[in-house]
């Protein structure tokens, strides 16, 4: 694709995945709690869940024209025609059902059919991107926009293959989606600060940078981030677990376990990760024009690999009914990090967004113990190696997992 064109990609994504969070309110991690605790049956919900993914669906549509009519940022729009942006308004909608039946999936714990759909979506967005460069040729940048409207829309028929074998009633449940909301806007504001965390310096990069540039570090951050997949494949049923497991001791024991397992396992694949990614991915997949990713690359690990652990610490509080503890923890870091992406990214370009996005990890990370330590009198010094205990019961879960398959 080249940077540019990836800087394009990058920041379309950006928008449309900052975009979806924003404008539902918490509604999703509403959902999940309710349906995860059984406070409402699956048939009595996912009606309503519909109905308010297609209304936020066509607010982010609208949200988008705004967008457009005021290039803003001028970056994107200040050259996207009418077309362009009903083909970015379309994927936007796609995307916002997408987005709300995973949290669906994720209530109802459903992990194999949540799995198959973040598999084939994987896999659909290069395979699309190569498939459409090679088909309409890279003259200008509208095979992108062609490409990302294929993932959303299969994305969306991915979902719409399982909604449809489920038995629901038709009928509108105003009680559901109004404690969704209740719920759900308590950690409304933590997760708009993560996704800032996570996200806000691309923006400011874009805005600040060449679209080259931004293609660049995207790519350094896409990279880092991919270690997530292991951490973030397991939270959905942590949550679950703690969420129907009565508070004290047992969510304790469970929490450190997983937590113990996972921090040391992404350490070590994070370490192996990185050697191949600086001296194989980089030079000999990307490419020259992407050389300049490697330091931003390995900036970004340290903070990356310390995210994990507040990945896993905060589904015992949000889990808990405690989701505001989790946001008081986003926010904290997402402001310290926001800081320094407006000092560091303007001076230092794209070592500088990686700088500010590891320190803010970090402190993120920081603030997320200090909770553990106040209200659990949890001990650091014990969660992060793993035991010959935990080991043993990690090969009693997988003989069990295979066993049943």
């Amino acid at each position: 694709m080249g940077s540019e064109h990836y800087g394009y990609y990058a920041l379309l994504t950006v928008i449309i995945g900052f975009l979806i969070p924003l404008t539902s309110m918490g509604l999703g991690a509403g959902f999940i709690y309710l349906l995860a605790n059984r406070r409402y049956l699956m048939e009595h919900a996912v009606h309503s869940q519909l109905l308010v993914a297609s209304a936020i669906g066509v607010a982010n549509a609208v949200f988008l024209l705004a967008a457009w009519f005021f290039e803003f940022p001028k970056a994107l729009f200040s050259q996207m025609t009418a077309s362009e942006w009903t083909l970015l308004a379309v994927c936007s909608f796609c995307q916002t059902i997408s987005y709300f039946a995973g949290r669906m999936w994720t209530g109802l714990s459903e992990f194999r059919k949540l799995n198959a759909i973040e598999l084939f979506g994987s896999l659909s967005s290069p395979i699309s991107l190569l498939t459409f460069y090679y088909l309409t040729g890279n003259a200008d940048r509208n095979y992108i926009l062609y490409a990302l409207l294929f993932h959303s829309v299969s994305l969306l028929a991915a979902n719409g293959w399982f909604v449809k074998g489920i038995q629901w009633i038709p009928a509108w449940n105003a009680g559901f989606v109004r404690e969704a909301l209740q719920y759900g806007i308590k950690s409304w504001f933590g997760d708009m600060a993560l996704r800032a965390n996570l996200r806000l310096d691309q923006l400011i990069l874009g805005s600040v940078s060449t679209i080259s540039s931004l293609g660049i570090y995207s790519a350094a951050v896409k990279l880092s981030e991919l270690i997530w997949y292991i951490p973030d494949a397991t939270g959905p049923v942590l949550y679950n677990k703690i969420a129907s497991t009565p508070a004290g001791e047992q969510q304790l024991h469970m929490l450190g376990r997983v937590h113990r397992l996972l921090f040391s396992a992404c350490t070590a694949v994070s370490l192996a990760w990185a050697a191949l990614v600086v001296w194989v991915l980089i030079p000999f997949v990307l490419g020259p024009e992407f050389h300049l990713a490697i330091w931003p690359f390995l900036l970004l690990m340290p903070g990356t690999v310390l995210l994990i652990s507040t990945k896993v610490l905060t589904k015992l509080y949000s889990a808990g009914g405690n989701v505001h503890w989790t946001s008081q923890i986003t926010i904290a870091g997402s402001l310290i990090a926001a800081l320094l992406y407006l000092i560091f990214i303007p001076a230092k370009g794209i070592i500088g967004a990686a700088v500010a996005s590891s320190i803010g990890y970090f402190a993120m990370c920081v603030v997320c113990w200090l909770y553990a330590i106040r209200h659990y009198q949890l001990h650091p010094a014990h969660y992060f190696v793993a035991q010959w205990s935990d080991l043993r019961w990690l090969g009693d879960q997988m003989k069990k997992t295979f066993s049943r398959s």
